[in-house]
């Protein structure tokens, strides 16, 4: 019996990884097209690498988007002028707009239900831990934990939530201690 619950909370688990993993990828997709289509409208110089760069930092939660877009925006500012810097912002502006207001509610909130706070702090100690490829991972391995918290798994989620604390407090302050030593 509880071979089966475990065996279905680790599906349900895996399934709201996948969802947002997809979901992940199709708003970093609309992201770098966005921005990729401006820069192209605008004639800013290398709009295709910019695009690729947009969809790529869009797996880094909130500061990828904000990165990438002042690459864009610095791009075309040196490229164009400062007009052309101008309308490259609002470009940016936009597509983020859409992304934070009608793509991530619409769709993410659909497939994972994960709180803005979970997500802030799930980069926040990915970051402090293993740097920009913590800030990807820990948004993944957190929203696996909650899905397997939604699915029923037989442990209490504040005890989940104190243990992931807790572990990522011993990991940096070991972290801590070695780079001294």
């Amino acid at each position: 019996m509880a071979e089966l619950r475990a065996d279905g909370a680790g599906r349900r688990g895996w399934h709201s990884l996948v969802s947002y993993t997809r979901i992940q990828v199709f708003v970093a997709f609309v992201d770098a097209v966005g921005i990729g289509l401006a820069a192209f409208f605008l004639r800013v110089p290398l709009a295709f690498p910019l695009a690729v760069l947009v969809f790529l930092s869009s797996f880094v939660p909130i500061i990828g988007a904000l990165l990438s877009g002042a690459v864009a925006v610095l791009l075309a500012l040196v490229a164009n002028g400062p007009i052309n810097a101008v309308l490259m912002l609002a470009a940016v502006l936009l597509v983020q707009q859409i992304e934070s207001h009608l793509l991530q509610p619409l769709v993410m909130g659909k497939a994972v239900s994960l709180h803005p706070l979970a997500v802030v702090l799930a980069v926040a100690v990915g970051t402090t831990l293993l740097g920009i490829v913590g800030a990807v991972l820990f948004n993944f391995i957190f929203g696996s934990l909650l899905g397997l918290y939604a699915a029923g798994a037989s442990f209490s989620f504040a005890y989940l939530l104190a243990g992931f604390v807790g572990a990522c407090i011993l990991i940096t302050i070991a972290r801590a201690v070695r780079g001294r030593a």
